[in-house]
């Protein structure tokens, strides 16, 4: 539960946020007295219980807003100058000061550090505070929700007096305060009402009559709008809600309690960081514990139908060696040669005459040698059978006499064609 202060004057006005449910938003406004805040205290945590993180908006009645004039220096260095000599810049003596400065420029708040430090002695025991910022800078980060252009807001204050915020885009551009006098609030309403800036107005302590007089610019100033369903008298509270998390540099925080605010940030970024691994290990346990319970589920399951599987495995087996002797001997009784079929058909194709002398073979291939009365009709004879494929000469035939007649030699290579 998160809860944003807006301390004014003489009246509080509290945002609270929680997480979820249809009281997420909840408002509140009390009186308070600024010398006792103790009694507020009180009041707030009868109202609105256990609050996780406080973050508190002073209101501009309770701090000096400059531009001073300073060297372009680090927002730490110019922290260190003005605290060696806060009566140089500000109207205090012998004070010290609380200041929320920045590096972009030089724009100062500054708060009295003994009445500062009263009131977060007494709101600290409500919550732990967690961001301490101006009320304008609450302000601006509360409108830039809604209406992100340049724009200028005319504060009532005490004493008469109207405070000119100048903002932009969830930032404060300048601060400046004008007495009573109409024309110097109508000269500085129409120094920041260019090129048609919108202007609104926030009357002190909710106050329904207060319309600033001092020019065009002013007579049309409107009240500030709603954001996100917080009426606008609270949106400065709602504001110092939208900043908690934040970075501190801007804050209008005392040292001690700037360094309470990093510890406790650390160390909640370390406890997250170590319940994120021991969430991770815890995940890792269990992931291995339900592999484990499924290995051995497993292992059971395959234990159980593994002597079934076997013998099915078995027979495959079984009828693969089955399936190849079948299949070799389809093979070998299909392409098997027959050489006395071959000598046969020799016999049956080579003419009356004729006979060999030479019979080489090589598996299929074969080369015959031998006499004819006439070789040239021999390789369409013997082509002629089934059983001789690629019939060919090996040399050319000659011419020889054999007991008293004329014979041809020949040398004939030829393939003898498996048996079907």
């Amino acid at each position: 539960m998160r809860l944003g202060l807006e301390l004014g004057p003489d009246v509080i006005r509290a945002v609270r946020l929680g997480r979820w449910g249809r009281n997420r938003l909840q408002t509140l406004e009390l009186h308070w007295d600024p010398t006792e805040p103790a009694g507020a205290v009180a009041a707030l945590q009868e109202r609105l219980g256990q609050i996780g993180k406080l973050s508190l908006a002073v209101d501009l009645s309770f701090l000096f807003a400059k531009q001073l004039r300073l060297p372009p220096l680090a927002a730490a260095e110019k922290r260190r100058i003005l605290t060696l000599e806060p009566e140089r810049f500000f109207p205090v003596r012998a004070e010290e000061l609380v200041l929320a400065l920045r590096a972009e420029d030089n724009l100062v708040f500054a708060a009295r550090a003994s009445v500062l430090g009263t009131w977060l002695a007494a709101f600290e025991t409500l919550a732990p505070i967690e961001l301490v910022e101006p009320s304008p800078v609450s302000l601006a980060r509360a409108l830039g929700r809604a209406d992100p252009t340049e724009t200028t807001i005319l504060m009532e204050e005490k004493e008469e007096r109207v405070g000119v915020l100048e903002v932009g885009a969830g930032r404060v551009r300048q601060v400046r305060r004008i007495g009573s006098d109409p024309a110097e609030l109508a000269a500085a309403v129409a120094a920041t009402v260019e090129g048609a800036r919108q202007v609104y107005i926030r009357p002190l302590n909710g106050n329904p009559g207060w319309h600033p007089t001092g020019g065009a610019g002013a007579a049309s100033a409107r009240e500030l709008p709603s954001v996100a369903g917080v009426a606008p008298p609270y949106l400065a509270a709602y504001g110092a809600v939208l900043g908690l998390g934040g970075e501190l540099d801007e804050a209008l925080l005392p040292a001690d309690l700037s360094r309470r605010i990093t510890g406790r940030r650390r160390r909640s970024l370390l406890l997250g960081v170590v319940s994120c691994v021991l969430a991770l290990g815890f995940s890792l346990f269990s992931l291995d514990g339900f592999r484990s319970r499924t290995e051995r589920k497993l292992d059971a399951e395959i234990a159980q139908v593994r002597g079934p599987a076997e013998q099915v495995l078995a027979l495959e087996r079984q009828a693969d060696t089955l399936t190849r002797e079948a299949r070799g001997a389809a093979a070998m009784g299909t392409g098997r040669l027959d050489p006395v079929a071959g000598l046969a058909a020799l016999t049956r194709r080579l003419p009356p005459g004729a006979h060999l002398t030479a019979l080489r073979s090589s598996g299929p291939e074969w080369q015959i040698d031998g006499y004819a009365p006439e070789a040239a009709p021999l390789v369409a004879r013997l082509e002629e059978d089934p059983l001789f494929e690629q019939v060919r000469f090996l040399s050319a035939t000659s011419r020889t006499r054999l007991n008293g007649r004329v014979y041809e030699s020949f040398s004939i290579t030829l393939r003898l064609v498996p048996a079907p």
